[in-house]
């Protein structure tokens, strides 16, 4: 008998650059929303990788808790986001940045 083995490999990406918008209400609180897919094509241009957004590291190595819509950030002034990619159908296979 023969067995076969298929080796896959995870996404190059590229750690987008910072997203940056002026504060949207009149008591400069620190808080805005983002739409986190326009960060997409900075990450990955590639059609078969599947690219989602997390609060944690912790669920961006897992996949949990994509963030999806408009995104708005719970820390004032200042949010890390963690991106992961995998390939359509090959999610065991990921980068994480």
């Amino acid at each position: 008998g023969s067995i076969t083995i298929t080796v896959n490999t995870a996404p190059v990406i590229t750690t987008p650059t910072v997203f940056v918008v002026c504060d949207d209400s009149l008591d400069n609180d620190g808080f805005n929303c983002f739409d986190l897919t326009q960060k997409d094509s900075e990450v990955s241009t590639d059609p078969n990788v599947v690219i989602t957004y997390h609060e944690t590291l912790t669920n961006a190595q897992t996949g949990s808790n994509p963030l999806t819509g408009l995104y708005c950030n719970i820390n004032p002034g200042s949010q890390d986001i963690f991106v992961r990619a995998s390939f359509t159908g090959s999610t065991a296979c990921y980068s994480v940045t």
